[in-house]
């Protein structure tokens, strides 16, 4: 089975077992109000929760990518593809964001990832990463598929974004 798959399978029963909503959306969101503008995009959208909140300010028009949108319950317009693979034209977006979808990554994709964000993000790109263990288990698997200090992602971006990159961690 390859990554695309096995990760959209993952997330895909995830979410039809309840609200995989991460804690910090709504925070992190709110914490991105007048940082962003024009064009958004939100990597790993899930249900939609910051992308509301986001496209109720003035001058913001968010879109949203997942690997899977069985979760989705937004109104904004939403893409199914992993992060390694988005399928938008080079630097359509003025921002993007995250929140708690980096450490999911399979390592093996974390550097085609972050090209990607790269590529389409025109300004800023900003991400809210869990740098712990989660909680939550897949088929007795971690979910956080990367589990490393702040400095080491810090490293990743700089090395592979050319893009200023603003990352808070927890």
């Amino acid at each position: 089975m390859d990554w695309l798959t096995a990760e959209r399978e993952k997330y895909y029963h995830l979410w039809e077992q309840g609200d995989y909503t991460s804690n910090s959306a709504i925070n992190y969101a709110n914490e991105l109000i007048g940082k962003v503008g024009g064009y958004v995009l939100e990597i790993g959208c899930g249900k939609g929760v910051s992308m509301d909140i986001l496209n109720k300010q003035r001058g913001v028009k968010c879109t949203g990518v997942d690997i899977t949108l069985n979760g989705y319950e937004g109104d904004a317009p939403v893409f199914e593809a992993p992060v390694w693979e988005m399928p938008f034209p080079d630097k359509c977006f003025d921002y993007s964001f995250s929140t708690d979808v980096m450490e999911h990554i399979p390592m093996e994709m974390i550097e085609k990832s972050l090209k990607e964000i790269d590529r389409v993000t025109r300004h800023k790109t900003f991400h809210f990463i869990s740098t712990k263990v989660a909680l939550t288990k897949y088929k007795g698997e971690q979910v956080h598929l990367i589990v490393k200090p702040d400095d080491w992602w810090m490293a990743q971006f700089g090395r592979m974004c050319g893009i200023e990159a603003e990352l808070k961690f927890w």
